[in-house]
């Protein structure tokens, strides 16, 4: 996916550093343009500075595309939630569990 992709290119050195792995749940507001109108933890990794990275990993991989016409129609914002693990370099995101 776009996120995995963007995550894995941009992983937060400060978990490379520190050797810090873990996963959360992240809910990430876009509106209907693609703009990121928040970025928060659902579910936290139990560590704050990798709750932190994932927000600013989903803060900078934006804006997204815009939401699709009949959606935009319906839709102000939209939610997504999906469980990021920060793991050996690699950011994987996948539906929230």
């Amino acid at each position: 996916s776009y996120v995995s992709e963007f995550g894995t290119r941009h992983y937060p050195q400060e978990l490379v550093e520190k050797g810090l792995t873990g996963s959360l749940e992240l809910d990430i507001a876009i509106d209907r343009k693609g703009n990121i109108r928040s970025a928060k933890i659902h579910r936290s990794s139990g560590n704050s500075t990798i709750d932190r990275a994932a927000v600013r990993v989903a803060m900078a991989a934006g804006p997204y595309a815009p939401l699709p016409e009949e959606m935009a129609r319906e839709i102000d914002i939209l939610h997504i939630v999906r469980t990021w693990e920060f793991n050996n370099n690699t950011l994987i995101s996948r539906p929230g569990e």
